[in-house]
């Protein structure tokens, strides 16, 4: 397409925070400011505490210069504005219900941070969502700059409910509670009240060591503002949380306990942990599955790939090793927080039969996962089992799922009816399996690409590299 035809975007998601919003040119990434905004930014890029931030890689890099032409397309796009900076595009934009228990403990050690530093320089986050932090890799980045301003005068960090709402009561009910994280954000797109997870977790959870304060006390508190005047209200909050010396405290406060929530978490585990390949393959199967990703990742090379049902990341650590950008997706969390952190591998927390719908405002604020995954290649081993009996749906309408996910390539295991894996998730199902014997199962691959190469790995195994 001629680069001068494409039409700066507003994104949609990006309307809560009137100071400033994404908008895309083609491949492309800004943010429109308002005149306040403009000029934080633009002090702490003269301060260096921007660059600070971004070279220790807690920020989404931010430029200032951009060409004339730009410029003419993002004001025409969005007129109101006073100014605009260009972010360094993510690979892949996701969110927290597709976040393990560590990687939201991280998103949140992040912004308790980003607070820290921000307060020494006499700033601070006014909005503390985890919607405002994104994965590059392992790392969590914070995205929202409009987000940061002037540090006010009581010292009173507003965004500390937020926090609480957005990311510590969702980790207290998993840990406590038995909730699951990924309802929580789906169900509670602004989080839930602390009178409600008083009530959930109980007088003693509520009031116990680690969670006393900000769910015990912060729903007394709360009771006795809703009887309080304006003015008794606001003195109560500032004493609670006013004043940087205070605020040290609450943010030190706050990383002691979700660190401790995240060591206790790694405790983790499940059936699909201590699975083995060699439950299922020998070792001269397994051999020759590796060697068949290998020689594909050394001929052509793709730029990003996406493994479902990854599991602990056997061939995502692969791939990263041959400089692939990797995404590793599973529906088994204690899978995917253990896979979380190896390097260039971007972990999901999803189920392939049932991934992220679009929710949010006109079901447009927050993209569903198609929307907003497309890689190179897609690795789909010892998988397609799984995704067919789960859907219950025909075998072309589970292929045609995965295609849809990839530009250009699909690698994608066999597996045969009769195989004691395939049997063991069938159970007592009822159902016709004509469609996957082996003839059918290539005939009905063939009509998404060519069919590049192929492996028997035995009897009931086969690889096969589909070009779509």
């Amino acid at each position: 397409m001629d680069q001068a035809k494409i039409q700066a975007k507003i994104d949609p998601g990006s309307f809560r925070d009137p100071s400033g919003f994404v908008l895309t040119v083609g491949d492309r990434v800004f943010r429109a400011l308002s005149k306040p905004s403009l000029e934080t930014l633009r002090t702490l890029k003269e301060r260096e505490i921007l660059k600070e931030l971004e070279e220790d890689a807690l920020i989404v890099g931010t430029h200032f210069d951009i060409d004339e032409e730009l410029l003419t397309k993002l004001r025409r796009a969005a007129p109101g504005m006073q100014g605009f900076v260009e972010h360094d595009r993510l690979p892949l934009i996701s969110f927290p219900y597709e976040w393990s228990f560590s990687m939201l403990c991280d998103a949140g050690l992040l912004q308790l941070e980003i607070q820290r530093r921000l307060l020494k320089k006499g700033f601070c986050l006014k909005d503390a969502t985890p919607y405002n932090i994104q994965f590059s890799g392992p790392r969590p980045v914070f995205i929202d700059t409009p987000s940061i301003e002037e540090r006010q005068p009581s010292g009173l960090w507003e965004a500390y409910g937020q926090f609480c709402q957005m990311i510590l009561f969702p980790l207290l009910l998993n840990r406590y509670g038995g909730w699951s994280t990924k309802s929580y954000y789906l169900e509670h797109l602004n989080g839930v009240d602390v009178s409600e997870i008083s009530k959930t977790l109980g007088f003693f959870g509520s009031w116990r060591l680690d969670s006393f304060v900000d769910v015990g006390l912060q729903s007394l508190l709360q009771r006795g503002g809703e009887t309080s005047s304006p003015e008794k209200l606001q003195t109560m909050r500032t004493n609670r949380a006013g004043g940087a010396s205070a605020q040290e405290f609450l943010l030190n406060r706050l990383t002691r306990l979700i660190t401790s929530l995240r060591k206790d978490q790694q405790q983790g585990s499940s059936r699909w942990t201590s699975y083995a390949e060699e439950s299922t393959y020998s070792d001269d199967e397994t051999k020759n599955k590796e060697k068949f990703l290998q020689e594909f990742l050394k001929e052509y090379k793709p730029e990003n790939l996406l493994d479902i049902g990854a599991n602990t990341g056997r061939y995502s650590k692969a791939a990263a090793k041959h400089g692939t950008r990797v995404v590793a997706l599973d529906s088994d969390h204690a899978c995917v927080d253990r896979l979380y952190g190896a390097e260039s591998i971007t972990t999901l927390w999803m189920d392939i039969a049932n991934p992220s719908p679009a929710i949010g405002l006109a079901n447009k604020e927050r993209p569903a996962f198609g929307d907003r995954v497309r890689c190179d290649t897609v690795i789909a081993f010892a998988l397609i089992h799984h995704f067919y009996i789960a859907s219950g749906a025909p075998l072309e309408m589970v292929l045609a799922a995965l295609c849809a996910l990839t530009n250009r390539f699909l690698l994608i295991e066999y597996v045969d009816p009769e195989d004691s894996q395939f049997r063991s998730l069938l159970g007592l199902r009822n159902r016709d399996l004509s469609e996957m014997q082996k003839d059918s199962f290539r005939a009905a691959l063939e009509k998404f690409g060519r069919i590049v190469k192929t492996l028997d790995l035995n009897s009931t195994r086969t690889l096969y590299l589909l070009e779509t």
